[in-house]
């Protein structure tokens, strides 16, 4: 087994949304870890990654008013948490005597003498999942895309048939218009037809930039750049017909945008300029704290005053940020976790692999079995997610359960029978459950 939090008694920690992630002493204490237990014990692991925590308690030794708070990053290609099997991401919280965690560092941002901006960048991603491609992997290699777009030459010369998508940019923060940093934008896709030159006009604010590539082959990525001066909530995009047919699939744009740092007493991550700024945040939620979270896994405090208008000082490079809020605060779903048994004693002819609910169906199968002589071990495939991809579902981690038992495992199983259902859409982009 590859995660050694699965080993040991330990508390999982299921994350829904990006995010600053509370837990309290109660909830802890309710999944297992005793009152009083040393608060420098806990750890909480991310892909066998440690996360740094933020611990508040008066006397380090857990009780009911303890609260641990991380951050939770979203994914490189999605601002959702999670993966392409799982909706949320699974952490491992550990309390093993005598461990130390890793915590959280602080860093004094006092405000100097800096030239202050009220601005900063906020970055995000667009994504609509709704065109699943088998054989076009996309820059991202998930095989799904927001829309397709198919030009040919019939219509050249007549724009009211040209493809068209419209899309919403979905800022949190609100734009900053005046602002002289520009907006990047960087849209990705596929291309079903080559040899083609396909023409992509984006329309960003009334600022027109024309993309033109060439693929090679069929079912080629192509991944296109441009910065404008104009900061538009949407891009307006129109596939230019030619003489050869262009078929394209639109999948994510990345874009980064200059915004107001008007909290509107909301919660948001935003990203400083490179230099050194004083930054002016202005309606701030109450209780709110300041976050560098360049560094996913290891977060850095920042100190900053109260009040709801106030400034801080960084640089020279740029930082990303996280302003506590509503809107950037979570609460994850703990359980407790009991040691898992893939090592001890194992061996079997045959496997039987499924999920919990379905496992007492199989009482008859498995009694027919023994009777002909065969061992038969009934694994709960919660069980080996648990072990081999840290709580997440993956077909890999069957993949690697077997062959650790044929390595392993003495008898070495011959044969495995997997129980329940398989889908490509288990997101429900279709809609079909």
């Amino acid at each position: 087994p590859t995660n050694a939090a699965a080993l040991q008694n330990s508390i999982k920690v299921q994350v829904a949304a990006a995010g600053l992630q509370t837990i309290s002493g109660s909830a802890l204490i309710d999944n297992g870890i005793a009152a009083n237990t040393a608060l420098s014990t806990l750890q909480l692991f991310d892909q066998g990654a440690e996360v740094a925590l933020e611990v508040q308690d008066s006397d380090g030794k857990l009780d009911a008013t303890t609260q641990v708070r991380f951050y939770a990053h979203h994914q490189v290609d999605s601002l959702t948490v999670g993966d392409w099997w799982n909706e949320t991401q699974m952490y491992w919280l550990t309390y093993k005597a005598g461990a130390s965690g890793l915590r959280m560092a602080s860093r004094a941002v006092t405000p100097g003498t800096a030239t202050l901006r009220s601005s900063g960048m906020e970055k995000g991603i667009w994504e609509d999942n709704k065109i699943y491609e088998s054989t076009m992997s996309g820059v991202d290699d998930d095989h799904w895309f927001a829309a397709e777009l198919n030009a040919d030459p019939s219509q050249v010369g007549n724009p009211s048939l040209y493809p068209k998508l419209t899309i919403a940019l979905n800022n949190v923060l609100p734009l900053d218009a005046t602002s002289g940093d520009p907006s990047i934008f960087r849209l990705t896709g596929s291309a079903r037809t080559n040899l083609v030159t396909h023409t992509l006009e984006v329309n960003a604010g009334g600022d027109v930039h024309t993309l033109a590539w060439n693929n090679a082959q069929y079912y080629e990525s192509w991944d296109e750049q441009f910065n404008s001066a104009k900061h538009p909530s949407q891009l307006k995009l129109t596939l230019i017909p030619s003489s050869g047919i262009s078929q394209i699939r639109m999948d994510k744009v990345y874009w980064q945008q200059p915004v107001q740092l008007n909290f509107q007493s909301k919660g948001a991550a935003f990203s400083g300029v490179d230099g050194n700024w004083r930054y002016q945040l202005t309606n701030t939620a109450a209780n709110r704290a300041l976050y560098d979270i360049t560094d996913p896994l290891k977060p850095v405090i920042l100190s900053i005053p109260s009040g709801a208008n106030v400034q801080f000082e960084d640089g020279p490079t740029a930082h990303d940020y996280l302003l506590s809020g509503p809107g950037a605060n979570f609460t994850p779903t703990l359980s407790k976790h009991t040691p898992v048994n893939f090592t001890n004693g194992k061996g079997a002819d045959a496997l039987y692999i499924g999920p919990a609910f379905l496992l007492d169906e199989l009482a008859p199968l498995v009694a027919l079995r023994q009777q002909q002589g065969y061992k038969v071990e009934v694994i709960d495939a919660q069980q080996v997610y648990d072990a081999w991809s840290f709580g997440q579902v993956s077909p890999q981690a069957i993949r690697n359960l077997l062959r650790y038992a044929v390595q392993n495992w003495n008898p070495a199983p011959v044969a495995a029978t997997f129980v329940g259902d398989s889908t490509n859409d288990p997101k429900n982009y279709l809609g079909f459950r």
